[in-house]
């Protein structure tokens, strides 16, 4: 089951719950952003933005719709969760800035989640093996990172060098960066990929090998409801940021900046 499918609409009629904090999740990392809203465990409300980069005009707003929807105020949010990335340059730096404000003005509490973790969250309830997310990062390459799916009562060991991701995941591979016959050859079997990178790799997907299924092209768009969830676990493992050290999650400078640094790089004289 998708998170989508549990979520009420914003005008339901709701009961708030006066005693609960408020929780707030935001998903910009993609070119279709959203946000969702709830009361401690409870999902309340999920709101998908108009259209595509209406981050920065639509997230405010949004936020303190849902809010109100759910019978509560804006002050009374008490933990942001934020999908970091890796992603939109400017969606996730949007995402990152509006929660660094909200913890300033409001005290509330910080959880950054992955995006890649979010993604894996897409993947249907029958899906066994792993799971891997392909997301486009441009000039032949990819962002990656694979997830196991485990059965409730296993308890498989740690991956050295990886985070601790929300269950019925673990993490194999760290989010990195990489062409993507190199990457994804060595990763284990039976393998399902998602991810909006599929649609401009997949000849170099198909050359990683056998045991690889694609799936559908719905499951490659983040949804805020994924992040609300993921960050509650977080929030009850007391995965909290500190407001200074949430930044958006890059595997790469933005091409901006690369670009600025190699013509400065060019223009200093030789020694």
């Amino acid at each position: 089951m998708t998170c989508a499918e549990s979520i009420p609409p914003a005008s339901s009629p709701v009961v708030p719950n006066m005693t609960a904090g408020v929780c707030v999740a935001i998903e910009t990392s993609s070119r279709v952003g959203s946000v969702a809203v709830g009361l401690g465990d409870m999902l309340r409300a999920e709101k998908v933005f108009s259209g595509p980069m209406r981050h920065a005009a639509e997230l405010m707003p949004t936020l303190s719709e849902l809010v109100r929807a759910i019978g509560r105020r804006p002050a009374d949010i008490t933990e942001v969760y934020v999908s970091i990335g890796p992603g939109s340059f400017t969606g996730v730096r949007i995402a990152v800035m509006v929660a660094r404000s909200l913890t300033q003005a409001l005290g509330c509490r910080l959880v950054a989640v992955p995006t890649t973790e979010v993604l894996a969250h897409n993947s249907p309830e029958d899906i066994t093996g792993y799971v891997g997310v392909v997301l486009d990062a441009k000039r032949g390459q990819i962002f990656t990172a694979c997830y196991q799916k485990v059965s409730a009562g296993d308890t498989p060991s740690e991956v050295p060098g990886t985070q601790p991701v929300a269950p019925p995941f673990i993490q194999v591979v760290a989010p990195t960066l990489g062409d993507p016959r190199t990457l994804l050859a060595p990763w284990p079997r039976p393998l399902s990929l998602l991810g909006e990178g599929i649609e401009y790799h997949r000849e170099a997907i198909g050359d990683a090998g056998p045991g690889i299924t694609l799936l559908p092209g719905i499951t490659a768009v983040p949804r805020a409801a994924a992040v609300y969830a993921l960050g509650r676990w977080r929030s009850r493992q007391g995965l909290f940021t500190d407001r200074e050290n949430l930044v958006p999650l890059y595997l790469r400078l933005p091409e901006a900046q690369e670009l600025w640094e190699k013509r400065h790089a060019a223009a200093k004289p030789h020694q």
